[in-house]
């Protein structure tokens, strides 16, 4: 799901990208922090703070 590779100006460093399986789960599981939050009951709080 992420591709290593050195960097060719400093090989020190790997630069890490996602794979198009990784891009596909990311936009798939993005949502599933709220429903968590959602689901605790504190969703109110929100509202409050926006006040």
């Amino acid at each position: 799901m992420v591709t290593r590779k050195r960097s060719k100006e400093d090989e020190r460093s790997v630069l890490i990208s996602l794979t198009d399986k990784g891009v596909r789960l990311k936009e798939e599981t993005s949502a599933i922090p709220t429903m968590i939050f959602d689901k605790t009951g504190l969703s109110n709080i929100r509202d409050l703070l926006k006040h």
